[in-house]
């Protein structure tokens, strides 16, 4: 039993969160502490004020945070809206990170007079607020969409799809709205994403029902890196992969993976990335660690490494996309 099975089990299971979530939860519960301790010490009773109301928000968030955990549980089985599963701390850490930081510049500013210091934090704060607004939107059915490429070109009856980093299911439903009849997808991903609620599983299994093509998805539990116990040479006729492969983190796991997709693809076969790259919207969600992101130019040659040919490139929603090609 691998320790990612173990760990998916976990989530599913008893619906504890991944150890970061944990850790974020006790760094915001001290920060909370700190801020009602520091309080009675500030002379201005405004800022005071200002202090102590930041851990009353942040217990009201985590209140809420329960009762929404709660509701889900209670839910019924039968539901028939789509459930992507944004982790509750995903949605709201990034209005509640910029609460602090605007706190702390004017306390920074108002105590200290340190105005350098006091603006480059409200920057932070904005920052911040900006990353959770593209969050919130980012989570709507309506987001779910996929750029105007030929990806069926090899294959146009009864294609055989790949799903890689499937999550919750968001770019299978998407790509069912115009996938020819008689295709089948199958999903691949490890089901241990911090930020899906549960990993993702369960709710990929709730959203295929919602969208009526459970009959038509197959779901695998596997490392994307080397898909050799799970599929053959030459299986699929086509794939994608939505923000997923950006997350792999060192290039010869990225390069790894490239090399997977060229053996599983038929000959001919096409597939879609949808990426994250360094760029304005990237720079919204994580500030100068965008620059982390491997660049378009760098995804295009490790695409030719792996024998890939490059057909198509792009932006949608602010990602970057690269439509390949097994020649």
């Amino acid at each position: 039993m691998t320790a990612s099975y173990i760990r998916h089990e976990i989530i599913t299971k008893t619906g504890y969160r991944p150890l970061k979530a944990l850790v974020f939860r006790i760094v915001l519960i001290g920060l909370s502490a700190g801020l009602w301790l520091l309080a009675p010490g500030v002379q201005s009773l405004y800022v005071a004020a200002f202090i102590r109301a930041i851990p009353v928000v942040i217990a009201s968030t985590f209140c809420c945070e329960a009762y929404v955990t709660y509701k889900r549980s209670r839910s019924s089985p039968a539901r028939t809206v789509y459930d992507f599963g944004w982790a509750f701390a995903a949605l709201n850490y990034g209005w509640m990170l910029s609460l602090a930081l605007f706190g702390c510049a004017i306390v920074v500013q108002m105590i200290w007079g340190l105005w350098v210091a006091a603006f480059v934090l409200l920057m932070l704060a904005v920052n911040a607020f900006g990353n959770n607004s593209y969050m919130r939107i980012s989570k709507h059915v309506e987001w779910s969409t996929l750029p105007l490429v030929d990806l069926f070109k090899s294959n146009r009856v009864n294609p055989a799809i790949l799903d890689l980093g499937c999550g919750s299911g968001r770019t299978t439903v998407a790509l069912s709205r115009c996938w020819p009849d008689g295709a089948t997808s199958t999903g691949v991903d490890l089901f241990s994403a911090g930020y899906i609620d549960g990993g993702g599983r369960s709710l990929m299994e709730h959203n295929m029902k919602v969208a009526g093509i459970s009959s038509k998805v197959t779901m695998l539990q596997g490392d994307m890196t080397d898909m050799k116990p799970l599929f053959k040479d030459s299986t699929f006729d086509c794939g994608v992969s939505t923000f997923a492969m950006d997350h792999l983190g060192p290039e010869t796991r990225k390069l790894a993976t490239l090399r997977e997709i060229h053996r599983v693809l038929k000959p001919g076969g096409r597939f879609l990335f949808v990426l994250w790259v360094p760029g304005t919207v990237t720079f919204l969600l994580a500030n100068i660690a965008c620059l982390i992101f491997t660049t378009e130019s760098k995804w295009r040659e490790m695409a030719g490494r792996a024998g890939l040919k490059v057909e198509q490139c792009g932006y949608i929603n602010g990602a970057w996309y690269m439509l390949a090609e097994k020649p």
